[in-house]
C-alpha cells in the first residue's frame, strides 16, 4: 500500500530520474528524431479522433456510437503517451507516463469488448444493407429493361402495320 500512496503522492515529481536526454548518449540528431517523431503521431492521434467525433456529430442516425467513442478515446490516449515521451527529454514525469499507458492499456481492452461484441452486428447490418441495395439496384434495372421492351414491342408493332 505503501508504493501505491508513494506513486500518487509523486505523480508529476521529476525528481526520482533524470531527464530522457541523460539517460545514455543521445546525439542531438538521435534525440530530436524522437521527439519530432513523437510530435507528429501525437498531432496525427490527436485530429484522428476529431475527424471520426466530426463524422459522428454529422451522421444522423448513425448506429454503434460506443464503438466510434472508444476508438477516439482509445487513439487520444495512445497520442498522449507520444507527447509524454517527448516531454520527458526535458520533465521526466515517468510516474505520469505510466498512468497515461495503464489508462491506454484499460482502453484499449474495453476497445477491443466494444469491437468484438458490436462487430457482428455491425456485419450483418452492412450485409442487409448491401443486399438492400442490390435489390433496389435489379429493380430499377429491371423496369427500365420493362421500359425499352415495351418500346421495343411498340415499334415492331408499327413495323408489322407499315408492312401490311
Amino acid at each position: 500500500m505503501g508504493e501505491f500512496l508513494e506513486f500518487w503522492s509523486g505523480l508529476f515529481s521529476t525528481e526520482l530520474w533524470p531527464a530522457r536526454w541523460n539517460c545514455g548518449e543521445w546525439t542531438s540528431f538521435h534525440g530530436w528524431l524522437f521527439i519530432i517523431s513523437d510530435i507528429l503521431i501525437w498531432l496525427a492521434y490527436f485530429l484522428i479522433p476529431l475527424v471520426i467525433l466530426s463524422f459522428v456529430d454529422h451522421s444522423k442516425g448513425l448506429r454503434y456510437r460506443p464503438v466510434f467513442y472508444w476508438f477516439c478515446a482509445f487513439i487520444t490516449l495512445c497520442g498522449f503517451s507520444h507527447m509524454l515521451d517527448a516531454i520527458i527529454f526535458w520533465f521526466p514525469m515517468y510516474r505520469f507516463a505510466a498512468l497515461i499507458r495503464f489508462l491506454t492499456a484499460i482502453t484499449s481492452i474495453i476497445t477491443v469488448y466494444v469491437l468484438v461484441k458490436e462487430m457482428p452486428k455491425i456485419v450483418k447490418d452492412l450485409v442487409q444493407q448491401a443486399e438492400g441495395e442490390s435489390q433496389e439496384e435489379l429493380k430499377a434495372k429491371v423496369l427500365t429493361l420493362e421500359d425499352e421492351l415495351t418500346e421495343a414491342y411498340k415499334v415492331i408493332a408499327h413495323l408489322r402495320d407499315q408492312n401490311k
